[in-house]
This record gives structure tokens, C-alpha cells and sequence, in this order.
């Protein structure tokens, strides 16, 4: 058995390897691809005055060039950090520091969890800080400050540990005290996953961005009136005030019952006309009308269920974690084992993951082409896309494991072909 058990490490450990060669690969082809297109000729419709102007293939093709190999860089850190996890011991170190305190076992392993994500986390905000001040800045797009960033991050870190702490000592004491505990924690985070959506528009977006109600009241009883007859019906329209950070733009939809919002950032607003804002928002409303909103957090729960056999699994072949050089019956380390090991399991699924998200904004689409008009749409797409410096096409085997969206060239092909034949897709229900 543990023979078996060593196997099973240095097999998770070649999967890694294999699975950071694969993204420097997939990289690499994405930037040769970019290369090929960042001529405007590939792109006839970026002749269009109100596209043209505002950048140009070889602009996002320096800007993804940029991110790319920033982002390459931050795998590699990563696979770095995996490997001081499992072959160099890092996991078996913290869990050994933590278990010295005199703290009840459910508080120490709490400590262990929470280190374990923080050192993850403060990487993260490393890499996030040399794009945010390196590259964003660069190209004109970040307007935080030092002082802000380090604000937001500090307000993250405490709004963590206060879900988080909570979280894992509740976990922790039901995993001792029922065999069914993977059941109960599972019940548990569905409950906590809508306490979130709950509190995401009403307490936790206005701590970081100050949001103010949309003050054109013509386009805001226009978009009222448009959602209510769709079936979503709106109580508040807010404008954030995104460009305090960053000049990239956005909207979406948050919220539900009584506190359902639609957030625009100022960015957004002033970039698009009236007409292009409404098709954007149809876009938004197409994922609720279409069920993809739903759809997703169905997917998320039942990925959440079987996130919690998996632990039950680790939990019964305590060889597997003994494996690992971690002590099998103590139980935070069947969660922190599974911190690290799930990126590295999961990452064949993004394929699967992206097809399907693609497969919605493509439908949300058609939806918004069809019901309100394809031409804004397109014109939006292009001025989002432009002055976000985003690739206009994408390398197909890149897209598949990084892209949860098509490419816009691929979109407005798509748009112009609903336009024209002016019929439904089956893939949208119809509407009564």
C-alpha cells in the first residue's frame, strides 16, 4: 500500500509537470497566432470609423503579448509553490508548525488552512500588483494608487478570514462528530454560496466601490420597462465608479428578489450610446432569460458535491494521505490536501467548462440580436473590445483551456449570420 501511495504522488506530481509544459505550449502558440493577425487586413470590419480609431490589432496584440508572458511566468511560480507543498514537504511543515499550539485540534486546523490559502493567495496578489503596475499601467488602463491596492487587498484578506474561519471550524467540528459530515459541509456551502449572492450587491461591492444611481432618467425607465416585460423585473441601476482602478469597462447583473441590480462602471457608459448599452444589457438579460444564470449554479452545487466525496474518499484511504508525509487521522489534513491537489485535477476540465460558457454568451447573442437589434450590439462589441485592448481572434486550442468567451471576430460573424436570416437558433427556447 505504500508503494501504491508513493505512486500516486509522484503521478500528481508528473501531471503538474505535464500540465505546465502544456499552458507554456498553448502560450507559445497563442502569441505566434496574435503575431500572424496583428494586421488590420485580417479584420475587414475594423474599418469602420467608430472602431478603427480607437486601437488597432498590433495595440492588443503588445498588450496580450504582456500578459501572456506575465502570466506564463506566474505558472511557473505556482508549479514552484506545488512542488514546496508536496515533494519538498511544505504541507507536512505546516501542518507539524500548527499542531505545536495548544489550541483545540479544530482552531489549529483552521490556522493550517487558512496559511496554506493566505501564502497562495499573497503570490497571487504578487503577480497581480507587477500587472496592475506594470503592464495596465504601461498601456494607460490603471488608475489605482498604491494605497488603493493595498487597501483592496487588505479588505479582501479580512473579508476571507471572516467567511472563511467560520467556515472551516464549523466544517472541522461536524467532520468529527459524523460519518456524513461530507453531506452535511456540502448542505453547509450551498447555504453559504446564497448568503454570498445575497450580500455581494447589497454590502460587499459597496465597501470597495462607490455606486450611484444611474441619472439619466429616460435610459433608466427605458431599461426598467425592458426588463420588467422580459421577467427581470429591476429595483435599482447603479453606475460603479470603475475608473477610480481601472479604465477597463463592464456590466452585469447581481442579486436576487428585491435587491436584483444592474451595475454599470462609468467606463461603460461613456464609451457606448444609448442604443449600445440597452443591446448590452439584453445581452446580460438573455442569461437569465435563457436559464444560464441557473444552469451555472446548478453545475456549481453539483461540482460542490462531488468536491466533498472527493474529500470523503482522501478521508477513507488514509494510505493516500499518509502518502503525502501527513498524519492520517488528523483531520484538517484532508482539506489541505485537497487545496492543493484540486487545481491540478480540475484543469483537464476547463475545456468542458469553457465550451459551455462560450456556448452561452453565443446564445445570450443571438437572444439580444433578436429581440432588441444586431447592429448596436456589434458596435458595442467592437468599442468594448478596442478600448480594452483585447485579441480580436484567438488561437482555437488557446481558447478552449483559456477563454470563456468567443473571440469578437467570432461573435460578430455569428451576429451578422442571426441578422441576416433573422430566424432563432434552436439552441434558444422560445420566448412567450
Amino acid at each position: 500500500m505504500l508503494i501504491l501511495g508513493q505512486s500516486f504522488v509522484w503521478s500528481v506530481v508528473l501531471i503538474a509537470s505535464a500540465e505546465l509544459a502544456w499552458d507554456y505550449w498553448l502560450s507559445s502558440r497563442q502569441l505566434k497566432y496574435l503575431s500572424k493577425k496583428k494586421t488590420s487586413q485580417n479584420f475587414p470590419f475594423i474599418n469602420n470609423p467608430s472602431f478603427g480609431s480607437l486601437s488597432s490589432p498590433s495595440d492588443s496584440y503588445l498588450y496580450a503579448n504582456q500578459k501572456i508572458k506575465l502570466a506564463q511566468l506566474r505558472s511557473v511560480f505556482f508549479y514552484l509553490l506545488f512542488l514546496f507543498w508536496i515533494p519538498f514537504g511544505g504541507l507536512r511543515m505546516f501542518e507539524e508548525f500548527w499542531k505545536i499550539f495548544p489550541f483545540p485540534k479544530i482552531w489549529s486546523g483552521c490556522c493550517f488552512l487558512i496559511s496554506i490559502l493566505w501564502l497562495e493567495d499573497t503570490l497571487r496578489t504578487l503577480f497581480s500588483a507587477i500587472r496592475t503596475f506594470g503592464i495596465e499601467s504601461r498601456f494607460g488602463f490603471n488608475r489605482t494608487t498604491p494605497i488603493l491596492f493595498l487597501f483592496d487587498q487588505v479588505g479582501h484578506w479580512i473579508l476571507s478570514l471572516l467567511f472563511l474561519c467560520p467556515l472551516f471550524l464549523l466544517f472541522l467540528w461536524i467532520k468529527e462528530s459524523s460519518s456524513l459530515w461530507w453531506l452535511y459541509c456540502w448542505a453547509i456551502w450551498i447555504i453559504v454560496l446564497f448568503l454570498i449572492d445575497w450580500m455581494l450587491p447589497v454590502w460587499i461591492i459597496p465597501l470597495f466601490y462607490r455606486l450611484k444611481p444611474l441619472d439619466d432618467k429616460d435610459l433608466k425607465d427605458k431599461i426598467e420597462k425592458i426588463f420588467k416585460k422580459n421577467g427581470f423585473p429591476i429595483h435599482q441601476i447603479f453606475v460603479m465608479e470603475g475608473s477610480k482602478r481601472s479604465l477597463h469597462s463592464n456590466a452585469f447583473l447581481t442579486g436576487f428578489g428585491k435587491h436584483r441590480r444592474i451595475i454599470l462602471y462609468d467606463t461603460l457608459t461613456n464609451q457606448l450610446d444609448r442604443e449600445e448599452l440597452i443591446a448590452v444589457l439584453f445581452h446580460e438579460l438573455a442569461h437569465y432569460r435563457l436559464g444560464h444564470l441557473w444552469k451555472s449554479r446548478l453545475v456549481t452545487l453539483l461540482g460542490g458535491l462531488v468536491l466533498f466525496v472527493f474529500l470523503n474518499l482522501l478521508d477513507t484511504h488514509k494510505t493516500w494521505i499518509a502518502a503525502f508525509s501527513l498524519d492520517p487521522n488528523w483531520s484538517p489534513s484532508t482539506f489541505g490536501l485537497a487545496i492543493v491537489l484540486l487545481p491540478i485535477l480540475l484543469y483537464p476540465l476547463e475545456p468542458l467548462k469553457n465550451w459551455l460558457l462560450r456556448k452561452a454568451e453565443k446564445e445570450s447573442d443571438a437572444f439580444a440580436a433578436l429581440k432588441w437589434a444586431a447592429e448596436p450590439l456589434i458596435e458595442a462589441l467592437k468599442k468594448i473590445v478596442s478600448t480594452n485592448y483585447l485579441p480580436y481572434d484567438s488561437d482555437p486550442l488557446y481558447s478552449m483551456f483559456y477563454e470563456s468567451h468567443p473571440s469578437v471576430f467570432e461573435r460578430i460573424r455569428w451576429i451578422e449570420k442571426i441578422s441576416i436570416h433573422r430566424g432563432e437558433p434552436p439552441a434558444i427556447p422560445s420566448q412567450h
